[in-house]
């Protein structure tokens, strides 16, 4: 490690880091826009200038001397340099606070400044923003220059999304390299040079037509002035004035760590928070932009309860007397939940379904069967791999994590590896604009077409349902016998010249029977990621939420008197009901239908634990959010135990968390945001699913936004309700056509669909339903036609 002189303060740091790194490394600061921990470092804003020094040595290997005193001579650059970009040496000197650095960072910031509009008051970058820190700290503090700045586009649509403001722009470049080092989309660039440099796209003449993704906000994180604003929370308060909650994001099983920023009660904007084992410093544009549904007008705040045929609004006494009328038995009694709540909300389920012995009792969605009993692979495995094989996934829509950190192996470079006191380096010189990607290392197989194969090496389609063919095939090219199939010929060979692969399976693969797919897919070797059906999947099946003998699964009503719905799963009431309560944030489906409703709280509210992908445990923490009288499962289980006379042995989250101490081996409310694995060993526990066989079959094709996101009108016009692709020949038989809306019955729930034709879709290919409900096959029945675009 070669000895490195910062400020004639002596340090050792890795070879090949950069200098910049090894000025904070020592304890000193330096101002820079341009670098990121997690993009190449490239030299663009100017702002780290030092001085900087190092010796030589002659053509002999031996070291030029300084003839006065005999030590080494230094050789130093004729002006200053940009630290970012300069790998440190041997014997290297780097100074940061002599009048020539001073003077060369305060001229950058001036130049920075000479063009940028004064509107702080108005931008809502304002108090975050790292050019206003940086010209307090490094400024001259007055502009010398009177004369009218430059104008150009301001409030300019990149998307419906994000916003940019051309004149705040400071060309560092963060967004630029964004889009083609992370996602590996290359949407934007500079064009023209000097002072007439601007982001546009080459894909269009408008920004507003590029195709910018499912993760383009990051962007918005990304921009360290006001030159990208987040659209959805423009002007809707100061960055001083929020409550602000670090918490684990719900919509998938990603466990992104995110930021929930509220004003007044209400979710003003959703920010990456850093997680460096899980999501990094990125998430999706779902999980950053679909939030809207949890402040909506319609938002269940009170219970209510049937009166005379309508719902009304009624206190929760009222709530209790009015299931009490119903006298119901236990044992007819089904008690349902959404794979989105919190472990100790699920604890709390399966206490209550065992003192009031009822075994009908399943979260939903899930699999056929459980996903333990396999060596689960971390996303850091994943971004360590040495040959990465996806089967049956749209890792673009199912885990957006999964796939960033697929495109990061791809790059061979894991910049967090790589520690200083500071933490990450924040200019990795391992990075590089447009690097080489190892493509020879991922093998994607789906029976559609993904956005993922377009950077694999190897990738195929496979026929539906023929996963374990596949997985064999795979298998027996490892062993060394070549099948008929190239592609998993390929695949196999790939695998068995690899020392840590992982196996990535997805809905497609685990929708028919997840048990016998795993255990196919653990022949293969190495690590294995399942991508659960829901949020908390993973957790909640290490729970009793499944029925047991004899009992009924989720859309199993037979024999049924009452049910309680935790959740908006239910499309509509069974008909045999007495009893129908559910516990919801929105009217919809069976809610309108139910004799009882209690208000529930959103995963942005809540304080509790879930479990990801990983196995890995996860903190929720409750925002700032007014959802008047919601509370959570426990809260809703709370009015049935007392309708029905019966103890709730669990009556609150630390209850709950100490069952879940001792089941995971870990204190619960000490979770650190990062999260942490069980110290236990826990199973999996699963249960057949009775699925109705009537109806047209559709492939479901996996979506990131989800059916709460679509309620809200600006997510549904912006990205489109889920749609339903079919060939024209078959929307002919149907009498439907481009654009007509519908309303399909999918495995019991209902959804609101805009007609796709593709000819692409042709016999004896299945139509595809692309929606959040997971699953490969599923039967379709169309409830109602809604209506057409003429």
């Amino acid at each position: 490690m070669p000895k490195v002189i910062v400020n004639d303060r002596e340090i050792e740091v890795a070879n090949g880091s950069s200098a910049l790194d090894a000025v904070f490394h020592a304890g000193f600061d330096v101002p820079y826009f341009c670098s990121n921990e997690y993009l190449s470092p490239i030299g663009a804003c100017r702002m780290c200038l030092v001085e900087a020094g190092s010796p030589r040595k002659n053509p002999d290997g031996s070291w030029i001397l300084e003839e006065s005193t005999g030590l080494p001579k230094l050789f130093y650059f004729p002006g200053t340099v940009a630290s970012c970009t300069l790998a440190v040496s041997e014997g290297m000197v780097i100074k940061t606070t002599t009048d020539a650095a001073v003077k060369a960072q305060a001229g950058m910031m001036e130049f920075t400044l000479i063009n940028h509009p004064l509107d702080c008051p108005t931008c809502d970058k304002g108090g975050a923003c790292e050019l206003q820190d940086r010209a307090y700290e490094y400024g001259y503090g007055e502009a010398r220059f009177e004369f009218t700045r430059r104008h150009a586009d301001k409030h300019h649509a990149l998307s419906d999304f994000i916003v940019l403001d051309k004149e705040r722009c400071i060309h560092c470049k963060r967004c630029v390299r964004y889009f083609e080092e992370i996602p590996g989309e290359e949407v934007l660039d500079f064009i023209e040079r000097g002072g007439h440099t601007f982001i546009d796209s080459y894909q269009s003449e408008d920004l507003a037509g590029a195709k910018l993704g499912n993760f383009s906000g990051n962007i918005n994180d990304l921009c360290p002035v006001g030159a990208l604003l987040d659209n959805v929370s423009r002007f809707r308060g100061r960055n001083w004035e929020y409550d602000r909650a670090q918490t684990t994001d719900m919509s998938n099983a990603d466990g992104s760590s995110i930021w929930v920023d509220a004003r007044t009660g209400r979710i003003e904007r959703i920010r990456a928070a850093h997680n460096k084992e899980v999501n990094e410093i990125w998430i999706s544009d779902a999980q950053r932009f679909g939030h809207e549904w949890v402040d909506a007008d319609a938002r269940v705040r009170s219970p209510m309860v049937r009166r005379n045929g309508k719902l009304e609004v009624a206190t929760f006494d009222e709530a209790v007397e009015a299931i009490r009328k119903a006298n119901l038995e236990p044992k007819s009694l089904g008690l349902y939940t959404s794979a989105d709540i919190t472990l100790e909300e699920g604890v709390a389920l399966e206490s209550f379904a065992k003192t009031i012995a009822t075994i009908n009792v399943d979260h939903f969605p899930r699999y056929n069967s459980g996903l333990g009993g396999v060596s689960r692979a971390t996303f850091t495995d994943l971004a360590k791999a040495d040959a990465i094989i996806v089967i049956g996934a749209d890792l673009y829509e199912e885990s957006g994590t999964a796939y960033l950190r697929i495109e990061e192996s791809l790059k061979g470079v894991i910049s967090s590896d790589a520690q200083f006191n500071h933490g990450a380096p924040l200019a990795d010189l391992r990075l590089k604009e447009r690097m080489d990607r190892k493509r020879s290392k991922l093998a994607v197989f789906a029976p559609i077409p993904v956005q993922q194969m377009s950077h694999a090496g190897i990738s195929s389609l496979y026929a539906v349902g023929s996963e374990l063919e596949l997985l064999a095939q795979i298998n027996q090219a490892k062993s060394g016998t070549d099948s008929s199939n190239a592609q998993a010929n390929a695949a196999g060979k790939l695998l068995a010249a690899a020392k840590n692969p992982v196996i990535v399976l997805g809905s497609f693969a685990l929708a028919t029977d997840a048990e016998k797919v795993l255990a196919a897919a653990k022949k293969l070797g190495g690590k294995i990621m399942p991508i659960p059906a829901g949020a908390n999947g993973a957790g909640l099946e290490t729970l009793e939420l499944v029925p047991a003998k004899n009992g009924r699964s989720f859309g199993q009503w037979d024999g049924l008197k009452g049910l309680f719905v935790s959740g908006s799963m239910l499309s509509k009431r069974p008909k045999s009901l007495e009893l129908l309560v559910i516990h919801t944030h929105t009217l919809t489906g069976a809610a309108l239908e139910a004799d009882v409703i209690i208000p529930a709280s959103t995963a942005y509210e809540k304080r509790g634990t879930t479990m990801n992908l990983e196995g890995r445990l996860l903190p929720l923490t409750g925002a700032a959010v007014d959802g008047g009288q919601s509370v959570d499962v426990i809260g809703a289980l709370q009015v049935i135990s007392d309708a029905m006379n019966a103890k709730l042995e669990i009556r609150g989250t630390r209850s709950a968390q100490r069952i879940l101490q001792d089941k995971f081996g870990l204190e619960m409310d000490k979770i650190p945001v990062e999260g942490a694995f069980p110290t236990k060993p826990v199973s999996s526990r699963s249960a057949p699913i009775v699925r109705s066989t009537t109806g047209e079959t559709v492939l479901l094709v996996p979506r990131m936004w989800t059916e709460n996101m679509l309620s809200s009108n600006r997510i549904r016009e912006s990205v489109g309700a889920d749609y339903l692709t079919v060939n024209s020949s078959d929307a002919q038989k149907l009498g439907i056509h481009d654009g007509f809306n519908l309303e399909l019955e999918v495995g019991g729930k209902a959804r609101a669909v805009t007609v796709r034709i593709d000819e692409a879709v042709s016999a004896p290919t299945i139509p595809a339903l692309n929606t959040d409900l997971p699953g490969a096959l599923s039967s379709v029945k169309i409830a109602v036609m809604v209506g057409g675009d003429d």
